[in-house]
């Protein structure tokens, strides 16, 4: 359990682990995360792969990811996120868009 109205799955993978989030609550940055689950594996961060929030699914587009360096999962949403490699300049990137 994220929270009263949030929860996760994760499905291990050789190929690349999956991580679905569904939030039928408020706004929630994870901060700090509450659950180990949560944890990228080494070198990686969470992108993301699918969002309900996409607009082909009559969503608003979905918020960036990652908030000061937390994960942020907009309200009433559902996410799918894969693995990705993080670099200084994917890091940087993070960090500009995450302002």
């Amino acid at each position: 359990m994220l929270g009263a109205r949030a929860w996760l799955l994760r499905f291990f993978s050789e190929a690349g682990d999956r991580l679905l989030i569904v939030n039928l609550g408020a706004d929630l940055t994870l901060r700090p995360a509450p659950e180990p689950l949560l944890a990228p594996t080494d070198g990686h961060a969470w992108d993301i792969l699918w969002s309900s929030e996409g607009p082909e699914y009559c969503g608003d587009g979905t918020p960036p990811l990652y908030r000061g360096g937390y994960l942020h999962i907009a309200a009433e949403s559902a996410l799918v996120l894969k693995p990705a490699e993080t670099g200084p300049a994917r890091r940087k990137n993070m960090r500009r868009r995450d302002g």
